[in-house]
């Protein structure tokens, strides 16, 4: 964990401009945004390898620590819009389902779920998180529609 966190911390710290990642083939916007290489470690095709040319210090990383901090690059971006979604829920879950809300008209609902959420009639989103199977993707469509019924009332 400690040569895991170390090379991370040496990763974050690095900062390149568009200039430089391409000059060592990397094909990026050019628009001025500076990457450290955590944040390169998440493009196609880009590996320790590519990042040394950059950085030749980062040949003492172990293979190890090397391929789990590709791993980690690859599925940040991912597990950041998973807690967004998670905090929004959060902020959301005293939100009231009314009693005639049909789930079933829910497109991307699974059919578990079809059957579960008018069978149990949550009051809220804190209470449909509860449902066995319930994911904040299906919390995240419910109150997504929700608020377009709202909005609809207000027009």
């Amino acid at each position: 964990m400690e040569r895991l966190e170390a090379a991370r911390a040496r990763l974050e710290a690095q900062s390149h401009t568009p200039r430089q990642l391409r000059q060592i083939g990397l094909p990026v916007n050019q628009d001025g945004a500076r990457r450290n290489g955590f944040e390169l470690l998440s493009f196609p095709d880009v590996n320790f390898t590519t990042l040394e040319a950059l950085d030749p210090g980062l040949a003492d990383v172990d293979p190890v620590t090397r391929s789990q901090l590709e791993r980690d690059a690859l599925y940040a971006h991912y597990i950041e819009r998973q807690n967004r979604d998670v905090e929004m829920l959060q902020r959301d879950e005293a939100q009231e389902i009314p009693a005639e809300f049909d789930f079933g008209a829910l497109d991307g609902l699974s059919h578990e779920l079809k059957a579960k959420l008018p069978a149990t009639r949550p009051a809220n989103l804190a209470q449909a998180g509860r449902i066995d199977g319930m994911t904040p993707a299906a919390l995240t469509l419910i109150l997504a529609r929700l608020r377009q019924a709202r909005r609809a009332r207000r027009a």
